[in-house]
């Protein structure tokens, strides 16, 4: 037999809005553990490869792709999860090659975020992230 939850906190994943950084908080839980991605939510393959420009094969199917990585944007630059799934942070890539050419690291992450007219990072972040941001 199933034990039925009581619908106390609704059926809407109401993720953080249109907020681009955790709180410190939320940061300090994600450093425990790192949070689930959902990029495919609502979204439709390219028929293409946006890297190569080569359609997916049974071989080597196309994914959707983050430019700054997930997971270390999060735990570096407190950046939400939502945030990072977002169209601007996210491209169709072969599963294998491509999608390792679109991951960007910590340097070009910084820039990526200037690009996307982020002006300030968290305070919180570690001296080594300011530092690098300044």
């Amino acid at each position: 037999m199933v034990e039925n939850w009581p619908d106390i906190f609704g059926d809407k994943d109401e993720g953080f809005g249109k907020a681009q950084f955790l709180s410190e908080a939320e940061w300090r839980t994600y450093l425990k553990r790192a949070p689930v991605r959902y990029p495919r939510r609502n979204r439709v393959p390219d028929p293409i490869c946006e890297v190569c420009g080569k359609p997916a094969s049974d071989s080597n199917p196309l994914t959707l792709a983050h430019r700054i990585p997930f997971v270390n944007g999060v735990r570096y630059f407190a950046l939400t999860p939502d945030f990072l799934d977002e169209e601007h942070n996210t491209a169709w890539a072969h599963k294998s090659g491509c999608n390792k050419t679109l991951k960007m690291g910590f340097e070009k992450s910084l820039q990526r975020l200037r690009q996307l007219s982020i002006k300030t990072l968290p305070a919180f972040l570690p001296r080594t992230v300011l530092d690098a941001w300044r």
